[in-house]
Order: structure tokens, then C-alpha cells, then sequence
């Protein structure tokens, strides 16, 4: 049986909009609390070490239950995310104004509201991108998808000399001569190692690659990612040996 991998159901961005409290429970968030009540009962026993040890685990735990918090509305788009996060203001910003054209009094002035409908238009508060295995993940199974934007949007600036327009070109170009040639399958195995320092990253991974009917090849590569504007984006390949 073929391996399942991630399809578009994978979110390109995650939007946090209006967050809300819901009614379940976040294992870290719980977690963290288990260790506050141990703290308080038994902390005298603990020595410095120990509790700063502690201490550094409940950061741990409440930047995990912040990102499940914000994980609120998945979206899955190929445009550039600049592209996206003005269309998705727009929709929010028309969502309002037929809400409060519903609700407004009879023959008062759409005109008149305009402005106001602008300046009161909601927020995006959070903007949740994928960590670094997810990345390199998305990034090596773009191929067979052709989701040559996506794929684009997985690399940092500074790796990549082409604009947006000119990589996908070059991406849909590149498949359609493979694909002359009998194709070429790319396809996701595993994460073998995944390493996170500050904003820095090293993700060892390993794919098939196909040529035609050939014997898939098993290939293992280090992918070296940072953090750019709250985005984990890759800066570097290279085989890993």
C-alpha cells in the first residue's frame, strides 16, 4: 500500500481572527498546571537546578499551548501571502458591511458609513506558520502536487534568485520535461532528525526520487531553516552524509 502523505488539506497559513476561549481541554496547558501544583507542594525539596529546569519546561509547555490556541481557521491558498492577507481583509472588511447594512435603520445612507466601515475593519492577530519538519515536509511534496508557489514560499530570500513568477515558470517548466522523459516522482519517507536552537534549525530528512519506471533511489538530505518575520524558512540543502 502506497504511503499516505500530507495532500492540500495541509494548511498554507493559519489565521487567528477574533480569538475565543473553547471548551476543551490542551494537554500542555494542562501539563503546565500539574507542574504549578507540584511546584507549590514539594518546591522546597527541589534545589536551584532543579527548579529552573522546571521553570524552563513550563516555557515550553506555554508557547505549545499558544500555538494550539491560535490554531483556529486553517486555510490553504497558493498565492503569496501578502496577496492573501489582503483578499482575506477585504472579505472580512464586505462580511461587515452587509452585517451592518442588515442591521441598520431603514433608508439611512450606505454612503455615510463608508468611512467608518473602513476604519472599524477587523484585524488578523495572529499569523501561525508551519514548524520546521513541517516545512521541509511541504516543501518536498510541492513536486508531485505542481504547487510550485507553495513550494517557493517554503525558502528564505536569501536562497532563492529568482522572483516568485520566474520560479514557478522555471518549477512547471522543469516537471513538463521530466514528465517527457517518463516523469519524476518525489516522495516524502520520514523525518530522521529534527534539531530547533533560537531561531535556527536543522531538519535531516529522506525522500525517493523516481525517473520514469527506474527503481525509486532513497535520498537523505539536511535542510537548514530560520526564522524570518515569524516564518521557519529554508536557507539551505545539502546531501547528508
Amino acid at each position: 500500500m502506497a504511503k499516505q502523505t500530507l495532500s492540500e488539506e495541509q494548511p498554507r497559513y493559519v489565521i487567528d481572527d477574533e480569538v475565543r476561549e473553547k471548551e476543551i481541554k490542551i494537554l500542555s496547558k494542562e501539563q503546565n498546571h500539574a507542574l504549578s501544583k507540584l511546584m507549590k507542594a514539594a518546591g522546597h525539596f527541589l534545589s536551584e537546578e532543579e527548579r529552573d529546569l522546571i521553570s524552563q519546561l513550563q516555557q515550553k509547555l506555554n508557547k505549545e499551548t499558544e500555538r494550539v490556541q491560535s490554531l483556529r481557521k486553517l486555510t490553504i491558498t497558493d498565492k503569496p501571502l501578502d496577496e492573501y492577507l489582503s483578499d482575506y481583509q477585504k472579505g472580512k472588511k464586505n462580511e461587515k458591511k452587509k452585517s451592518d447594512k442588515g442591521n441598520r435603520p431603514l433608508g439611512e445612507d450606505d454612503d455615510s458609513e463608508s468611512e467608518s466601515h473602513t476604519k472599524s475593519a477587523p484585524s488578523i492577530k495572529h499569523i501561525v506558520g508551519f514548524k520546521p519538519d513541517e516545512v521541509v515536509r511541504r516543501y518536498i511534496e510541492c513536486w508531485n502536487q505542481q504547487k510550485f508557489g507553495a513550494e517557493y514560499d517554503c525558502f528564505s530570500r536569501d536562497f532563492l534568485r529568482h522572483d516568485r513568477d520566474a520560479y514557478i515558470n522555471a518549477r512547471h517548466l522543469s516537471y513538463q520535461q521530466n514528465l517527457n522523459s517518463g516523469g519524476l516522482k518525489i516522495n516524502f519517507i520520514e523525518i530522521l532528525s529534527n534539531e530547533v536552537y533560537g531561531g535556527e534549525a536543522e531538519i535531516v530528512a529522506s525522500k525517493t526520487v523516481q525517473l520514469g519506471n527506474r527503481k525509486p533511489q532513497e535520498e537523505i538530505d539536511k535542510y537548514r531553516l530560520k526564522l524570518e518575520k515569524g516564518r521557519w524558512l529554508i536557507y539551505a540543502v545539502e546531501p547528508f552524509s
